[in-house]
């Protein structure tokens, strides 16, 4: 039996890669370049007692929508990899408890498991 490759590039108008995620024959997700290097990008997850609000503090002081707030407690920071502190001590300043921050990063295999597992 041929095994089909994880995934292979289709090149189509000037330059533009298209991705394609198949598995057992059946095409799981299609994606540009530009949609894996988002998703496969890594953030700090800082937890808090009110992320809604820390995204707030963190768009309207820091100028800036390269967040997610993922739950009431957790909000992911696409940014400030150099220097975590200065959206931490921001946080605090503005009345926020800050209870962990924590750099993720994010792998390919990672990835490619987590499509096949929603599918």
């Amino acid at each position: 039996m041929i095994e089909t490759p994880a995934f292979f590039p289709k090149l189509t108008a000037r330059d533009n890669l298209k991705y394609y995620r198949i598995h057992n024959g059946h095409l799981l997700k299609e994606f540009t370049r530009a949609e894996l290097d988002q998703q496969t990008k890594g953030y700090i997850s800082v937890k808090v007692n009110n992320a809604p609000m820390a995204g707030c503090i963190i768009r309207e002081e820091l100028d800036t929508d390269q967040f997610e707030v993922c739950s009431q407690e957790e909000i992911r920071l696409f940014t400030f990899f150099d220097d975590p502190s200065v959206a931490i001590e921001l946080l605090s300043a503005n009345g926020l408890r800050v209870y962990s921050s924590n750099e993720v990063k994010v792998n390919l295999e990672d990835y490619f498991i987590s499509v096949i597992e929603a599918a």
